[in-house]
């Protein structure tokens, strides 16, 4: 079946390189091609002398990244969260041994971007605190977060407590990761008849090819026929949803959707099926 998108968007001639998550009425499937994040302000410290960031661990991350000279680029290093839950991140400082150094009191700030606009906006600022030795800081992850990988930051610096996201210490330190959020982490479906199947998040997810698509047109493949209609979104990595369509019930697993309205970029398609999805892998 094919299905044609609006044609109200400008038409320029070049590559199109999508990213893909999948979403049933029973388990969220995730697939990003890479964690490419929109370009945010610098932040870091001018010296350490007082004090760097020696250690992070929340969930998967579990990094002793040690004295980085003011500023770490840890974007490679990811979590999974999961909107709607509770989470405790771990944020242990570190000193130098010279003349000017020793134990200093820590301030620390840990923002995330969760609306994916590469900034650190108001309701961003998810914990902070003050010690000088090893904090813990919990925070629960909005239901409201846009799904995907997205950028954590995290400010060290002593003195007193500072809440600018793009601040540049005299002294302290700075670290940047990854945190991919989803709205759920290895769920199973729920039995309601003799269709419907469980299936991991890990091994289940549909596919879309050519993947980068030159020509506009792709192939949408669900890891299984679905029971109901199903809808696909496409959304810039902003956010915006700029195109909406539906998939006609099939017993076949693969849709034609065509996209060379679309302006060259990066994009988000999101397909969603009220119907019962087969665990089967793509």
């Amino acid at each position: 079946m094919n299905s044609r998108l609006p044609n109200q968007l400008h038409q320029v001639d070049g590559p199109l390189l999508l990213r893909a998550f999948f979403i049933s009425s029973f388990v969220l499937a995730t697939t990003w091609l890479s964690a490419q994040q929109p370009g945010y302000c610098a932040s870091r410290g001018l010296s350490t002398l007082h004090g760097f960031i020696s250690k992070v661990s929340m969930e998967a991350i579990n990094n002793s990244s040690g004295n980085n000279n003011g500023y770490g680029n840890f974007t490679n290093l990811s979590t999974k969260l999961q909107k709607g839950a509770d989470y405790t991140i771990e944020l242990t400082p570190g000193f130098v041994n010279q003349p000017g150094g020793g134990i200093f009191f820590e301030y620390w700030s840990v923002y995330i971007d969760y609306n994916h606009d590469g900034v650190f906006g108001a309701g961003e600022l998810v914990a902070h605190g003050n010690a000088a030795i090893r904090i813990n800081k919990s925070f629960p992850v909005p239901i409201s977060a846009l799904n995907g990988p997205t950028r954590m930051r995290i400010q060290m610096q002593p003195g007193s407590e500072q809440t600018n996201p793009c601040s540049v210490y005299s002294y302290g330190e700075v670290e940047d990761y990854t945190v991919d959020l989803v709205t759920s982490i290895g769920a199973e479906a729920q039995t309601t008849g003799p269709q419907a199947t469980a299936f991991s998040t890990d091994t289940h997810e549909f596919g879309i090819f050519p993947n980068p698509s030159r020509g506009g047109k792709i192939v949408v493949q669900l890891p299984g026929p679905a029971a109901g209609s199903a809808q696909f979104s496409v959304y810039t990595l902003l956010g915006q949803k700029i195109v909406l369509g539906l998939f006609a019930p099939t017993a076949d697993t693969t849709y034609s959707v065509d996209l060379k309205n679309l302006p060259p970029g990066i994009y988000i398609i999101e397909v969603s099926s009220d119907g019962i999805i087969e665990g089967k892998n793509c």
